[in-house]
């Protein structure tokens, strides 16, 4: 699942945090990209991110979460799916 952050500025530069709330995902941790890849997901799955920024001041001054959002990896090619 791949996702970017809307840019931020500040004279001390950015960095993003990439949060998965939900499905068992991977954080990113604090990176300079606004983009992120969570890669080893299960097929079929929901997860849901999140994101926030913070300045690189001695402060580190966080801005608020964004809203939440949801992508589903794809079925695993070939599975049957039975109903």
């Amino acid at each position: 699942i791949s996702m970017t952050a809307t840019t931020a500025s500040d004279p001390s530069g950015v960095e993003y945090y990439f949060d998965c709330t939900a499905g068992g995902g991977h954080d990113s941790g604090w990176q300079d990209s606004t983009t992120y890849q969570d890669t080893g997901l299960s097929p079929n799955t929901q997860y849901n991110y999140r994101a926030r920024a913070r300045d690189k001041s001695a402060n580190q001054n966080t801005g608020g979460w964004s809203t939440t959002e949801s992508a589903t990896t794809d079925p695993v090619a070939g599975a049957e799916h039975v109903v």
